[in-house]
């Protein structure tokens, strides 16, 4: 059955089934994402009401014909004593409306976040991204009521413009989709259909925890709202639709400006696109944090609020040119350096010892919170066996000559003219033969006796030739 021609199957359904049809009919015509005609719905299935319910309203329209495949899926956090029997209740609802299911069990410690709350969303969508396919489509059993509690809770911390855009209907979800068809319906709809057809769920006992902000916002904020402004749900989902509306208008804006200011990085940084500081800053303040919002979701991280991306303004794009602030944001920074915004890993010291190198054997090397070095084959050939120091390693009075550069100069030095940031100085590698050091690799040849000594001498004008190295800080520990 298409989903053009259900006009007279949804007067036949219940509101809550038919508000669901008109979400997957809306989002599977408007979607390019799917060459196949429907897209198999994996339905993210934690055994409570609002998940139940819309699984039961999806193996309506399987059943109706209106969609052709469909699964679920149950995170096993294993936070709860009563995690193993929520598990078994999931298994045993899916046999009997014949719905495929899949368990995954995660371990909450192995996620980075403000908290379990977080911790434990992280991982979730983990599982989600890994199990959904090209032509998959989660479904979540979000609702009006969870997006006007989001919008308060993004608001008292202090969110702009983006957060009151509140709980999207739809975004992509690592190679797939994800829809929330339920955000229009009321929880109290969504009650009374579990209620109608007695379906059986769980009651996670975490839920009536009030030191858990959302749960504090559920139970006791958000009904006293009601009471004194009946409605003021219903109110706050037309709000955050205005806002989407609003938003992607805007999203043009953002994204060309974006494109005035963002340039890619040297390839040795490993950072990708950086931000220039003089055109961020002639950009409004208003559009600045955009654009830096814009380029941190670019990389994948959480949104700072409002309050966090005026002090990244203030004491880091606005200080003196000469500094060299940072900003941390969980595991990453954010630092100034050479007229850039850079994003960073939060890097451990380092302190590697040196490494005796057998290149002629192996031209390329991994070396541990430093990155990979590789040798053209006719410079492995040449030197057989290289050592590998770092500035730790070197003695602090010795100074060095570079081919094509005028004047002897400490390291210290030359890292400064190279404009290597200080967070990568120490794990710069230097390629030393005899005890002569031959080139800092990727970045300048000595003008060294060494090179001359084992053959024609190298072009100095091509430093690719004696060795690369790129940047990798997840080259094993730090």
């Amino acid at each position: 059955m298409s989903l053009s021609s259900e006009s007279s199957l949804k007067q036949a359904l219940s509101p809550l089934v038919a508000s669901v049809c008109s979400a997957i009919e809306s989002f599977t015509d408007c979607s390019s994402t799917f060459s196949l005609p429907s897209p198999h719905f994996v339905v993210a299935f934690s055994g409570g009401v609002d998940s139940t319910v819309l699984l039961h309203a999806m193996v309506r329209l399987r059943d109706a014909g209106v969609i052709h495949s469909l699964s679920a899926i149950h995170v096993h956090h294993g936070l709860s004593i009563n995690a193993d029997s929520w598990a078994e209740h999931c298994e045993h609802l899916c046999r009997q409306w014949q719905v495929p299911l899949t368990v995954r069990q995660v371990d909450i410690s192995e996620a980075s976040g403000d908290g379990v709350e977080q911790a434990a969303r992280v991982m979730r969508y983990r599982v989600f991204e890994e199990c959904l396919s090209e032509q998959g489509c989660l479904l979540q059993g979000h609702h009006r009521d969870d997006q006007a509690e989001t919008l308060l809770f993004r608001l008292f911390r202090g969110s702009g413009l983006d957060g009151l855009a509140g709980i999207p209907v739809n975004r992509s979800l690592g190679t797939g989709q994800l829809l929330r068809p339920l955000l229009s319906v009321s929880k109290a709809a969504i009650e009374a259909y579990a209620a109608e057809y007695q379906l059986g769920h769980i009651e996670d006992e975490s839920n009536t925890d009030q030191r858990f902000a959302r749960n504090y916002l559920r139970q006791s904020l958000v009904p006293e709202i009601e009471r004194r402004w009946p409605g003021v749900s219903e109110r706050l989902a037309a709000l955050s639709r205005e806002v989407q509306a609003v938003q992607e208008s805007m999203q043009q804006a953002v994204t060309a400006a974006a494109e005035s200011v963002l340039v890619a990085a040297p390839a040795y940084w490993n950072a990708g696109q950086v931000i220039q500081i003089d055109s961020l800053l002639a950009l409004p303040d208003h559009m600045a944090m955009r654009v830096v919002r814009y380029w941190l979701k670019q990389k994948g991280l959480l949104m700072p609020d409002r309050s966090l991306l005026e002090t990244l303004l203030t004491e880091v794009v606005h200080c003196r040119e000469d500094a060299e602030p940072e900003m941390k944001l969980g595991d990453y920074a954010i630092r100034r350096f050479s007229g850039y915004l850079v994003l960073v890993p939060v890097l451990q010291p380092f302190g590697t010892a040196v490494i005796e190198w057998a290149c002629e054997d192996q031209p390329e090397l991994m070396v541990p919170a430093s990155g990979r070095i590789v040798l053209s084959d006719n410079v492995a050939r040449r030197f057989k066996t290289v050592s590998v120091r770092f500035r730790h390693n070197l003695p602090e009075s010795s100074k060095i000559r570079v081919a094509g550069r005028q004047g002897s100069k400490s390291v210290k030095r030359w890292l400064q003219d190279y404009r290597v940031p200080p967070w990568l100085r120490d794990r710069v590698p230097f390629l030393y033969f005899n005890d002569e050091m031959v080139c800092a690799a990727g970045l300048w040849q000595c003008d060294s006796e060494a090179l001359n000594r084992q053959g024609t001498p190298l072009d100095i004008n091509a430093i690719s030739i004696v060795a690369y190295w790129q940047f990798d800080p997840y080259e094993g520990r730090y």
